[in-house]
């Protein structure tokens, strides 16, 4: 395999690299298609793509600066040999941190934290089953998503179902609800206000 010099997996500085594992999660799809082009019965699946990240920054109620970098997780796709896990990071090195140690340390409170069941996609092995995430925020802020799978689901292989989309919804204080981009920069909340991260399965 040859990479050309300039592009997104061979940038020349001082090229822009933020989000850089949102296209590392694609590739994992692309390859696994292709090698599985020979190998019907050992093709992957495609799965949520990234890790989807939340931030969230401003002040704390004692005037203290806080910045919030939150990774998430999906359904992993499933394979030949059985379903995909459910909630489950695409990178071996990445841990779920605890919910106790977030709401200890910045001002949110996670009201939500479950899998969604049949999110993975229907098959003779289902894919992985994704999370829905409520996040209150207690103190006024900004908050940046970097998401994958808003617009394209995962798709299935061999006759399976392709999986759940992704879906992130802001409720502000009056009811109204805002379906977010799952890429967004420097967005406004308040105090008080849930967000809804239905975070996409395979």
């Amino acid at each position: 395999m040859r990479i050309p010099e300039g592009s997104l997996l061979k940038p020349r500085f001082p090229a822009a690299l933020s989000g850089r594992t949102h296209a590392l999660g694609r590739l994992f799809d692309i390859l696994g298609g292709l090698l599985g082009q020979k190998t019907p019965e050992f093709l992957n699946a495609a799965g949520f793509s990234s890790s989807p990240h939340l931030f969230y920054s401003g002040l704390d109620e004692s005037g203290k600066w806080f910045q919030l970098f939150q990774i998430g997780f999906g359904g992993i796709p499933a394979r030949s040999m059985g379903d995909g896990p459910d909630g489950h990071s695409l990178w071996p090195g990445f841990t779920n941190v605890p919910n106790e140690f977030l709401e200890r340390y910045f001002p949110l409170r996670i009201e939500t934290y479950e899998t969604v069941a049949d999110s993975g996609g229907a098959g003779l092995h289902r894919g992985g089953n994704g999370i829905n995430m409520v996040d209150r925020f207690l103190q006024p802020g900004v908050i940046a998503i970097r998401d994958d799978r808003w617009f394209v689901p995962p798709w299935g292989v061999n006759g399976g179902e392709p999986g759940t989309r992704a879906r992130k919804v802001l409720v502000k204080n009056d009811g109204t609800e805002i379906v977010l981009g799952n890429k967004l920069e420097d967005y406004p909340v308040e105090a008080g206000e849930p967000a809804r991260r239905s975070v996409q399965s395979r």
